[in-house]
């Protein structure tokens, strides 16, 4: 009788190890926003304090790099292209250069996810969006990178993304 209690509290102490591990990379270590979790660079902070959230890296103000939440109403991936975007940017930045266009699916949603290179008072920088269409509203994730520190960081950021 000893003996099958200890077999039990092992096979529920195993049980609840394994359910666990489970929990352990699921969404619950990400940020949300609006339906959208991404895993943040470490030591990032999200500013919540205007309209649109902004994640700062923990050097903020001396490093600038960062990532805006926003979103707008619903649209459309098929509404978009490189060209249309590429002449609206060009007309709001200076320097604006772009570097990719690319339309794929995370979770069922359709997905932008738009480079470019564009200087802002003087300043140069690499901005990437991603843009997640759902059926009332369109998420932007934009990051922007000014001094190439967090390039890697963004990239796997950027991979994490998931849609709830």
């Amino acid at each position: 009788m000893m003996k099958a209690k200890k077999l039990a509290a092992l096979a529920l102490a195993v049980w609840m190890v394994l359910c666990l591990a489970a929990c352990g990379g699921s969404a619950s270590d990400k940020y949300e926003y609006q339906g959208v979790l991404l895993s943040l660079p470490e030591g990032f902070t999200v500013d919540d304090s205007s309209s649109n959230l902004v994640a700062y890296p923990p050097e903020y103000p001396e490093k600038t790099d960062n990532i805006v939440f926003a979103y707008s109403g619903a649209d459309a991936a098929d509404s978009y292209t490189q060209e249309i975007l590429d002449a609206y940017y060009s007309t709001l930045m200076d320097d604006f250069q772009s570097k990719s266009f690319q339309k794929t699916t995370i979770g069922g949603k359709d997905v932008i996810k738009y480079s470019y290179d564009m200087s802002m008072n003087g300043v140069a920088m690499e901005q990437i969006q991603v843009m997640v269409f759902f059926s009332d509203k369109t998420v932007i994730i934009s990051f922007t990178s000014v001094s190439g520190d967090y390039d890697s960081a963004f990239s796997d950021a950027i991979n994490s993304i998931e849609v709830k």
